[in-house]
This record gives C-alpha cells, structure tokens and sequence, in this order.
C-alpha cells in the first residue's frame, strides 16, 4: 500500500511539474514545434517518467533535472563560451514575412562612391562601373563636379543618394 501511495504522490508531483514547465515552454499546438522542441519533449517525458518509476532518484534530482532542461531550451552555449538566451515567440521582432510583404530583392550592396569630393575607384571597380559612368549619374542629377559631393553612395535599388557640401 505503501508503494502504491508514493508512486502516485511521485507521479502526481511529476504531472504537475510537467504540466508548467510546458506552459513555461509556450508550445501549445503540435505545429509549432521544432525539431529541437520536440527532443526536449521527449526528455522532459523521459526525465519525469523516471523520476516517478525510479525510487533511488530523490524527488528534488527529478525536479532539477526538468527545470535545468527547460532553461537550456532558452539558452545555448556559443562556441565563445558565452551564454545566450532566446526570446519567446511573441518576443522576438517581427519581419515582413510575418505581415506577408514582398521583398524586393537588392541590386546592389550599398556602396559609397564620392568621399569629399573624391571619387573611390576601388568601389566602382568592385560594381563594375567606371569613373565615366558616376561623372553621367552624376550629371542627370544636376551636379557639375565632384567638388561640390560631401559624400554620394549607390543605393540598394541602383539609386544614387548624393550629400553636397554647404
């Protein structure tokens, strides 16, 4: 009778545990599991399940081991030795995937091309554009000389935004 009462005092206790340290996971639908959530569900079940079965496991290793299982759900060790933790689902920022918009993909990287007056060869050569070309872009946007840019960068779309000197 005895065995009876803590196997189900242990299995009650496991339940319970089980049940909040979910609720502390937030997954509440299979379809928002990962693979990963999905293992740590497997040991949280694994961990319980033996803590409850198992008579030489002290009630409070069990209990350890499910919250310490639950926090590395949230934090991983980086190769650096760091320690970082991931937000919550409804924490983290949202992109324009979620509000389902169009990317519009890039042309370019942006790129400065006038410094100081000063255009940067280095960074039309990397574009595959020459001096002749920015001098034209240039001139389309009503700019006599590169004496007159502070500084003038392509931007992503092929745009060229240009700053002047006061």
């Amino acid at each position: 009778m005895e065995s009876i009462l803590t196997t189900s005092l242990r299995t009650l206790i496991g339940f319970f545990l089980l049940l909040f340290l979910t609720r502390i996971l937030g997954k509440k639908q299979i379809s928002q599991l990962t693979f990963f959530t999905y293992i740590t569900g497997i040991a949280l079940g694994n961990i319980a399940g033996d803590m409850v079965v198992h008579r030489d496991i002290k009630i409070i290793d069990g209990v350890t081991g499910l919250s310490l299982w639950t926090v590395f759900d949230y934090a991983i060790l980086e190769p650096n030795g760091q320690l970082s933790v991931l937000k919550k689902e409804e924490h983290e920022s949202t992109i324009r995937k979620d509000f389902h918009i169009q990317t519009i993909p890039r042309l370019y990287l942006p790129t400065e091309l006038v410094v100081d007056g000063k255009a940067i060869p280095r960074n039309l050569a990397e574009l595959n554009k020459s001096e002749t070309w920015l001098i034209n872009q240039l001139q389309m946007k009503g700019i006599k000389s590169m004496d007159e840019i502070l500084y003038a960068e392509l931007q992503a779309d092929g745009t060229i935004h240009i700053d002047k000197k006061k």
